[in-house]
């Protein structure tokens, strides 16, 4: 299966604008803290710890999604 080259351009584009660069500000930015992907994740735990279920549940298929899952693996 081919990808479709609008998707491809919207989910870069959503990597990029949406986690890596408020990440990488957040993360260079010497004057604050707490304002990472991570310390906004920690700060929710603490606050609601059963998300660490639904977090679990996402990472693994993720895992299997991106790891194991043979569709990934075909040749075009």
């Amino acid at each position: 299966m081919k990808p479709k080259k609008w998707w491809t351009v919207y989910w870069t584009g959503w990597v990029f604008a949406g986690f890596l660069i408020p990440e990488l500000f957040a993360v260079f930015d010497k004057g604050t803290s707490g304002d990472t992907f991570s310390e906004s994740l920690w700060a929710a735990l603490r606050t609601w710890p059963l998300l660490k279920i639904p977090i679990v549940v996402l990472l693994g298929w993720l895992f299997h999604h991106f790891v194991l899952d043979r569709r990934s693996k075909r040749k075009r």
